[in-house]
């Protein structure tokens, strides 16, 4: 007996809004496309930024917030900044021991998180549950994230998205407007200190505050119809 149409929707509906089965899913799919990478060796610039970095080797969280990613070398200067990033591989080294694995572990784990964040701000800017999934699987299987996902530097691409999706959630989840702003900008600096590739964020700024102000005078104070809600009806 064949499933009613009305039924995939509703299915559909149920597993957008259970996150840890989502991101689950969203981790198998990741570790199905990129799982062989683990045992790999380091790659490219991985050598110097993860491999040879005395940050990473000799963990001092106090140093990496105070030093920018790598020490200048043979007088050439350095002025890249991204300790969020830089403390993130440095747990992995303690982790790992120093073994490409937990670095790229993590990688994996960003890249699901990052896929199932791309879902749920899809949903909470009122896609379908269709669409969003849609959304949140093209992004996952996307070829253009593989040097982000394969290459251990990509951590700081990998982080910057999460914490900036991350940011735009909690922008427009719940009432409290000001512990939302709060939240939203601790997790957008988070990602800026990531890579400064997140201050592209800010261009977000004006629709999230509209966003937001629609919902306070739509649902109004008490969650009853705001003026704007009333003048609709």
């Amino acid at each position: 007996m064949s499933e009613a149409p009305e039924a995939v929707p509703s299915r559909l509906e149920s597993a957008t809004r259970r996150p840890l089965v989502l991101l689950a899913a969203a981790f198998l799919a990741t570790l199905l496309l990129y799982g062989s990478s683990l045992p790999f060796g380091f790659t490219f610039d991985d050598a110097d930024m993860v491999a040879s970095n005395p940050l990473l080797t000799e963990p001092d969280l106090g140093r990496i917030f105070r030093s920018p990613i790598l020490p200048a070398q043979q007088g050439v200067p350095n002025d890249l900044y991204r300790p969020v990033g830089v403390a993130s591989l440095a747990f992995d080294h303690l982790v790992g021991g120093g073994s490409t694995w937990a670095y790229r572990l993590s990688n994996l784990l960003l890249h699901a998180l990052a896929g199932v964040l791309v879902l749920a701000v899809a949903r909470s800017w009122g896609a379908s549950s269709s669409t969003a999934l849609l959304a949140g699987v093209i992004f996952l299987l996307h070829p253009v994230h593989s040097e982000a996902v394969l290459q251990i530097k990509g951590r700081f691409e990998l982080l910057a998205a999460a914490l900036g999706l991350s940011a735009v959630l909690v922008s427009e989840r719940g009432r409290r407007v000001a512990l939302r702003a709060g939240l939203a900008l601790v997790l957008w600096t988070g990602a800026m200190l990531a890579k400064e590739s997140a201050f592209g964020l800010v261009l977000l700024a004006p629709v999230l505050v509209l966003a937001s102000g629609w919902a306070v005078r739509a649902t109004g104070v008490r969650g009853e119809p705001g003026p704007l809600a009333r003048r609709s009806v």
